[in-house]
């Protein structure tokens, strides 16, 4: 039972940051936000619940970077959070290719900027859970 890397925890407080920006975003701003974008996707009860569940996630994060939380008990949890990373990288994917066609270029370059975030998330996510994987084995 041995504890996070600071190179993990690191790509924590990366998440963090995500979470917290997209998350007061569409959890508290999304009457500014939706608008903006030309949303007719996303209800706004799906925008708040989005960004309740990121600021949920920024709690989580936040109890694991400042316990001494083993790598044993993080696992499945980062499993998980990185599954949902593919799942919203899924959809952001879908709607640049037939919906936001049909829409503002605000609402495009959203999609972009917000797939671009995402996958590098995703992928930044993905290498470093295989290195810290590889470490504790």
């Amino acid at each position: 039972m041995t504890e996070i890397s600071k190179m993990y925890k690191i790509v924590l407080i990366i998440n963090m940051v995500a979470c917290f920006a997209y998350g007061v975003l569409y959890g508290f701003l999304w009457w500014f936000w939706l608008p903006q974008i030309d949303n007719i996707v996303t209800p706004p009860f799906y925008a708040q619940f989005f960004g309740g569940f990121l600021m949920c996630s920024l709690i989580w994060f936040l109890r694991i970077i400042l316990q001494k939380v083993p790598w044993d008990k993080v696992v499945l949890f980062i499993e998980f959070m990185m599954g949902i990373l593919g799942v919203i990288l899924l959809y952001l994917v879908w709607e640049i290719l037939f919906v936001y066609g049909t829409m503002s270029p605000v609402a495009r370059t959203n999609g972009i900027v917000s797939t671009t975030v995402v996958t590098t998330l995703l992928v930044t996510n993905i290498i470093a859970f295989f290195i810290e994987t590889g470490k504790h084995k």
